[in-house]
């Protein structure tokens, strides 16, 4: 093989090697361009996920937090009802103890006036066995004059 034809297969050779090597390249560059923005939209997605679960993170805690808050309050409610029921029950006491000497009073009043009744009842037994007596001796004193007067 004569050289000029050697030397154009070598510079066909190195022209194809050039060719390939750019063409290499240019794949390689489009490789890596779109691995570069397979990573950016992966580093996009991680960070939107992360977004999501601290959203969520805070959406659980913000649940927690109305929850204490409710049963705290409802705590509050129960501790009120109890003093409530407390004091009513104080009142009932109370009430009931009024009632008690109300009653005791009623007793006594009663008990006085009967015993009023029954002295006054006595008073007027007596007054009533006085004026019959008063009436038999006024009786017996006219039969004692009539019978003076009767005998000559």
């Amino acid at each position: 093989m004569p050289r000029s034809q050697v030397l154009l297969v070598i510079v066909a050779l190195a022209i194809a090697a050039m060719l390939m090597v750019g063409f290499i390249a240019v794949v390689a560059g489009n490789t890596q361009a779109r691995l570069r923005s397979d990573v950016a939209s992966g580093k996009s997605e991680v960070a939107t996920l992360k977004q999501h679960i601290q959203d969520e993170r805070n959406a659980k805690e913000s649940a927690i937090s109305l929850r204490d808050q409710a049963l705290r309050e409802a705590a509050q409610r129960t501790r009120e009802r109890d003093d409530a029921l407390k004091e009513r029950d104080h009142a009932l006491k109370e009430r009931d103890a009024a009632v008690a000497d109300r009653d005791a009073a009623r007793a006594a009043w009663t008990s006085a006036t009967s015993e009023t009744a029954k002295e006054r009842q006595r008073a007027a037994d007596a007054e009533a066995a006085a004026t019959a007596a008063k009436a038999e001796a006024e009786r017996q004193r006219q039969r004692a004059e009539a019978a003076e007067k009767a005998k000559p």
